[in-house]
């Protein structure tokens, strides 16, 4: 079964969320890995993993995933997060303490260098949680969506109205809005873990790439 048949045939939709996303009524992040595992899904990628609680409950929903983990470890100088070497220390070895008995591959890098690195259409879903502002997420959907098979998932996290994450709403409506595409969110009225507390979003890559227009012969 497609992706958009089995979340439309076992879930219920609500109304528009601002009038461009579809709320999944009762999915939370967690399920919607346990949607993933259902469809069979076994390559992904996490952009940004801190310490690796999210990637965490991939696995526990997906035992014979295979994981990138993109995540720097370091201070980044658009970033909001400056932490300094000791915490990223620290973080990185909670993350390799978290995921030791998984499959994963680590790229410790930054989201822009660390897709060179993956083949295109390789991975059955990418889950976006890095820099939260505009130009870096709408980069992040661009490159990292190349990754991800036709049909499969694209998605990402904090998908809600705060004076620090605003850009990701805006990011994402533009993206669908541009390629036409149906944009799902979770229900943050119920929770599992602590992410769900802010909604994810998630769009299904289309089966065939829409040509627009025609290239003119300029020479």
């Amino acid at each position: 079964m497609e992706a958009r048949e089995y979340i439309e045939k076992v879930y219920v939709l609500e109304k528009d969320v601002g009038g461009v996303a579809k709320r999944v009524k009762g999915l939370t992040r967690p399920e919607l890995y346990r949607c993933f595992a259902s469809l069979g899904y076994k390559v992904g990628a996490e952009i940004g993993v801190q310490r690796g609680r999210n990637a965490g409950e991939m696995f526990k929903k997906m035992p014979d995933l295979k994981l990138y983990l993109v995540e720097p470890y370091a201070d980044y100088w658009m970033g909001n997060r400056w932490y300094g070497k000791s915490i990223h220390d620290k973080f990185r070895k909670i993350t390799h303490e978290r995921l030791k008995s998984y499959d994963t591959t680590y790229l410790e890098m930054f989201s822009e260098d660390a897709v060179r690195e993956v083949p295109d259409d390789s991975l059955d879903f990418v889950y976006l949680d890095g820099m939260h502002l505009y130009d870096s997420l709408m980069l992040d959907i661009i490159l990292w969506s190349r990754k991800v098979r036709k049909g499969g998932i694209v998605a990402g996290h904090d998908y809600y109205k705060n004076r620090n994450v605003i850009e990701v709403i805006h990011a994402v409506n533009d993206y669908v809005k541009e390629h036409k595409l149906p944009l799902y969110v979770t229900d943050c009225s119920v929770a599992e873990t602590s992410g769900d507390k802010s909604p994810s979003w998630f769009f299904i890559k289309p089966a065939v790439s829409k040509i627009i227009g025609k290239v003119k012969d300029c020479s």
